[in-house]
């Protein structure tokens, strides 16, 4: 099997319903689940081969050889359920999982917040208010509701796992340009679609010998037992998935939630099911290298639709995770032609070329440029969020830990969501992201202050 990142970006809101629900608001996922995107992608695979639900060949892939991750917004942090950090902030974060799988046998801390899985900043929500139709197709009296979901703009990355030797499938992935995902689709729910070239394939987080090590859900679990009969027990789910039959569990953390959906095909509601939540973790013993190579597969049911994703957590992994970022490729600006200096040989009269200098604009100058490509009336708020953004992920880079630059990191991709940036070009929005993932961002924060104090003091 191959596993291969995709990303999305949402061109109109998109609205996935976490599913049946009574009253005037409808919540939207803001991971979008891997059913919901394979559903898409199975949408435009039968709307681009003229195929069928019931065709064979629609069934071959979509049943057996794709697999769906969920779909994920850069800046958002999957927060273990192991992690624990200080309830008012003050003091280090831990995870007791990773502690445990090195034989440490994890103190009792109180008050305390725990992670609940993944969070996602909230910048990235929006929502908007419609009225039901009526049999005519008109708006109906008293019938407003609000559906919530995805702001145009988003970033979202995710993973597909499809065989190695399926070529026409890859070919086909590669190729296509435009999803529309989840519901409202009249209205709503188109995104750009794009395969990630050249990601290599993820490493193990941690050697595997055998001895303790810790594995972590990135998606809900949908388990069963021997007779059939939903379970929680993760442990003997990997066993069974996994081949491993010399497995055994030494402490686990586990969430429950409730899987909904819409089978748009059929047009019917799928079953509730129990299911393990996203960010629940087992630290087992016993687990071999053929093991941890078969968990690419995932564990459960319903692995097709991106269920049961699992990995191994890595020893020096933030305890509350690291910040999904954008695996698109940064564009470098070009070489700066600049004349020779005064007394340079080339300056003789000749028609000698100037020098090319290899070398990027000073932060100053770039800042400025920025600015002058800012439209009068969205400048003040351009160079205030610039500001307050920048200064924030210098306060990161400032603690000088891999940490903190992994959280720099990722608040400069989640810029792009903000009210400030959004709405620019995308190109002006890149430029923007450059900047702030630069090691030089204090030198952003304090011209952006300047531009603010000068214009407006």
């Amino acid at each position: 099997m191959t596993r291969l990142i995709y990303r999305l970006r949402t061109t109109a809101m998109i609205s996935a319903g976490v599913g049946a629900e009574v009253g005037n608001t409808q919540h939207g996922h803001l991971v979008i689940p891997g059913s919901t995107i394979r559903g898409a992608l199975a949408a435009a695979w039968m709307q681009d081969h003229g195929l069928r639900v019931a065709d064979r060949q629609m069934a071959e892939v979509f049943e057996r050889d794709i697999s769906v991750g969920p779909a994920i917004p850069v800046g958002s942090r999957l927060e273990p359920v192991s992690a624990q950090r200080p309830k008012y902030g003050k003091g280090p974060s831990r995870d007791r999982a990773v502690e445990v799988a090195r034989g440490e046998v994890p103190d009792d801390w109180s008050k305390v917040e725990e992670g609940r899985g993944w969070s996602v900043p909230d910048t990235y929500r929006t929502s908007a208010t419609r009225t039901a139709l009526n049999a005519n197709g008109t708006a109906a009296e008293s019938k407003l509701y609000t559906a919530e979901g995805l702001r145009t703009g988003t970033v979202l990355v995710g993973e597909l796992v499809v065989p190695a030797t399926s070529d026409d499938l890859r070919q086909w992935l590669s190729s296509l340009r435009t999803l529309r995902v989840g519901g409202r689709r009249s209205v709503g729910g188109t995104a750009e679609f794009e395969l990630v070239p050249d990601i290599p394939p993820a490493e193990p987080g941690a050697p595997v010998s055998g001895g303790r090590v810790a594995l972590r859900l990135n998606s809900p679990a949908i388990l069963v037992d021997d007779i059939g009969s939903p379970t929680v027990d993760l442990g003997a789910a990997l066993r069974r998935d996994l081949d491993e039959p010399e497995l055994q569990v030494i402490q686990t953390w586990i969430r429950t939630t409730r899987i909904e959906g819409w089978h748009a095909a059929s047009g019917l509601p799928k079953p509730a099911e129990l299911a393990v939540a996203a960010g629940s973790v087992v630290v087992v013993s016993g687990l071999t290298a053929a093991g941890a190579a078969r968990l690419i597969g995932g564990v459960g049911l319903r692995r097709q639709e991106g269920f049961g994703r699992i990995e191994i957590v890595g020893p020096d992994e933030p305890p509350f995770g690291a910040a999904v970022r954008d695996p698109a490729p940064v564009v470098e600006s070009p070489p700066v032609v600049e004349p020779p200096p005064a007394g340079d040989p080339a300056d003789d009269g000749s028609d000698n070329p100037p020098a090319v200098v290899e070398a990027r604009p000073s932060i100053e100058t770039r800042v400025d440029a920025l600015v002058r490509s800012i439209s009068a009336s969205g400048l003040a708020g351009f160079a205030s969020g610039l500001e307050e953004m920048a200064s924030r992920i210098a306060d990161q880079r400032a603690a000088g830990t891999t940490k903190g630059d992994k959280i720099a990191l990722g608040m400069a991709e989640m810029a792009r969501s903000l009210p400030w940036l959004r709405g620019q070009p995308s190109e002006l929005q890149q430029q923007t992201v450059e900047l702030l993932r630069s090691p030089q961002v204090a030198e952003v924060r304090d011209r952006a202050r300047a531009i603010r104090r000068e214009r407006w003091a």
